[in-house]
């Protein structure tokens, strides 16, 4: 229906007997979450319809067509919305007394030719990346909106993104069967992970003890599992080397 909802779940608490088993969010933990989460719930209940169900506590009619992939921002300041209309819309949450009020339109980011399938927050920089249907993922500037960063190397539409590495790299996945791996700095394709046999539509990370994993979902019916052996294959690459001298 176009419109971008944020929902209370308090009311899940309430009727369920105890609290939704959710993760801690991106940007609070500890006590400081818990009195932050308190004060927000106690917001809710004052405002709720009284009889424990969950309800949108803001909407915006945000696009003019389907909205494909949303994504809250580390800081939970702001929200992203990516659309079949080729748009990018930024969105600042308004809150009083600790809950949230309503959503603000701070910025349309237009420069994709196709349609918006995935959108994301950088967890460092001030950046969001979107991925298209004309098979391009751009870096676009929080500060003046404006694209900063345009990687093409996939063959068909990309269908999903992530920032991993602290924020230092990209990872899309799209309709040609790849995952790539993005320096955000110099905006080369530091890595092809060639691994389906259809469309990949589903991305994410693993951080394990030998680093970030990723893992990846396609239509193919198969999750792959991705490790990063740069390290490894230097080391072998010496061994040989040392071996020919």
């Amino acid at each position: 229906d176009t419109t971008l909802k944020l929902w209370s779940l308090d009311g899940l608490a309430e009727r369920g007997g105890g609290a939704p088993a959710l993760a801690p969010s991106k940007a609070t933990k500890g006590a400081a979450a818990s009195k932050a989460a308190a004060a927000r719930a106690a917001a809710a209940r004052a405002a709720g319809d009284g009889e424990g169900r969950p309800r949108a506590v803001a909407t915006a009619v945000a696009h003019a067509k389907d909205i494909n992939s949303i994504d809250v921002s580390y800081d939970e300041s702001a929200v992203a919305s990516g659309s079949q209309d080729r748009t990018i819309k930024v969105w600042a949450v308004r809150r009083a007394g600790g809950a949230v009020t309503g959503l603000d339109e701070r910025a349309t980011l237009r420069g994709h030719t196709r349609a918006v399938w995935c959108v994301a927050f950088s967890p460092v920089d001030r950046v969001v990346a979107s991925a298209s249907a004309d098979a391009a993922v751009k870096v676009w500037s929080l500060a003046d909106n404006r694209c900063v960063r345009t990687l093409e190397g996939h063959a068909a539409s990309v269908l999903k993104v992530l920032f991993v590495g602290g924020g230092s790299q990209i990872v899309s996945s799209g309709s040609d069967g790849l995952v790539k791996l993005w320096d955000t700095k110099s905006s080369e394709c530091a890595a092809t992970l060639d691994g389906h046999e259809d469309k990949v539509w589903a991305l994410d990370a693993l951080s394990t003890e030998s680093g970030t994993e990723l893992l990846s979902g396609s239509a193919d019916s198969q999750m792959v599992r991705w490790r990063d052996v740069t390290l490894e294959k230097r080391a072998v690459d010496a061994d040989d080397e040392r071996r020919r001298l």
